[in-house]
This record gives structure tokens, C-alpha cells and sequence, in this order.
């Protein structure tokens, strides 16, 4: 209680003085006597006493000094003038204006600025996972960003694509190192000979 004949209450505050009232308020209430709530937006649930201005910034999707406001649609976070800092995912540009590629990974997320996937589909790759993996992948649609099969190559075919047919006659697994092709294991019926070709 405070004032004249103790006639006042004190509400929402940390530190009632019973001359003045309010010295300082509770977390989340700001005004001359503590009565107004802080905006929802704010980071820290808390703000400036007098000002109501959040103490700490805002919460993603909320701008302004009190983050009473949203940010523009698709922003995921901006700054307190409005400027889109992120993208809600699948969504890039300059005010997250455009939608991310096709192929971008299930939820896809691609980067703000170039609208370069994050991760790419299964199957596919390339800076907007446009490109297809070779069907001469061991393992069906698994490979790198760059394109390289992840498990190997089917047989007869060789390179990080498995873009290559072996040329090594009666081979049945072909190696390539130093851009030399030799075989490593040779249908049945025939042998290595010391050349990495198959003889009968």
C-alpha cells in the first residue's frame, strides 16, 4: 500500500515505496504505475518502464522497438525496421518473395540469398537439385551433392558418376585409378592377366 492514508495499492511492482508507489516493475508490466503489459512480441517478456520498448529484442516474426508488430509475410525473423533477416522454410529473396526449388529436401529450405537448396531430394543434386543421380548408381538415386555415387557403381560402369562403361573386355567389376581402367574381377571363364585385362 502507499499514498495518503496508505489508500493506494501497489500493483504488478517489485518495490512499492508507500510515499510514491512503484519504484520498479514486475517482469512483463511497464507504465508510470506498472498497469500496462509488455507486448507479446518481446524476447525476454520484458521491457522499458516508461518507453514499453522490449528489453532484449523480439521474438521471431515480431518488429518495432515494443515488437508489437509482425514482420512482413514469409519473414521468418527481421529486424526492427521490417527488413527480412530469415525465411520461413521454402521461402528465399531479399523479402522471402520466392518459393525455393522444386527438389530442395522435404521441408525445403533453401538459402535466403541465391535460393541454393539446403539439401536436395532423394535422387537428385546440384546447387537447385535439378540434376538426376545416374541410374548406374549400386545404390538407386543415392548420391553426393556433387553428383558422385555414394556406394559404388553397378557392374560395368566405373568413374565417381558411374558415367563410364567399362571397356575392359570379359570384365565383370572394372577399377579406374589415375585415369587408367583395369579390370578387378573378370567373368567367369577367365583370368587377370597383368595388364588388368581378362584373358580366357
Amino acid at each position: 500500500m502507499y499514498g495518503r492514508n496508505c489508500s493506494m495499492t501497489c500493483q504488478n511492482c517489485r518495490d512499492c515505496n508507500h510515499i510514491t508507489g512503484c519504484q520498479d516493475c514486475d517482469a512483463g508490466f511497464h507504465g508510470t504505475d506498472c498497469t500496462l503489459e509488455c507486448e507479446q512480441g518481446c524476447k525476454t517478456a520484458s521491457c522499458e518502464r516508461y518507453s514499453g520498448n522490449c528489453v532484449g529484442g523480439c521474438k521471431d516474426g515480431y518488429m518495432g522497438l515494443n515488437c508489437a508488430d509482425h514482420c512482413r509475410a514469409n519473414c521468418a525473423t527481421c529486424t526492427i525496421e521490417g527488413v527480412c533477416l530469415s525465411c520461413v522454410s521454402g521461402k528465399f529473396g531479399i523479402q522471402c518473395e520466392n518459393d525455393c526449388p522444386e527438389f530442395c529436401r522435404a521441408d525445403r529450405s533453401c538459402n535466403k540469398n541465391t535460393g541454393y537448396c539446403s539439401e536436395c531430394s532423394s535422387g537428385r543434386f546440384g546447387l537447385n537439385c535439378t540434376d538426376v543421380c545416374s541410374t548406374n548408381c549400386l545404390q538407386p538415386g543415392a548420391c553426393l551433392r556433387n553428383g558422385d555415387c555414394t556406394n559404388g557403381c553397378v557392374a560395368g560402369w566405373i568413374g565417381s558418376r558411374c558415367d563410364m562403361q567399362c571397356s575392359v573386355q570379359n570384365c565383370e567389376k572394372c577399377i579406374e585409378s589415375s585415369g587408367q581402367v583395369s579390370c578387378e574381377i573378370c567373368n567367369d571363364g577367365y583370368f587377370l592377366d597383368n595388364t588388368g585385362g581378362c584373358q580366357k
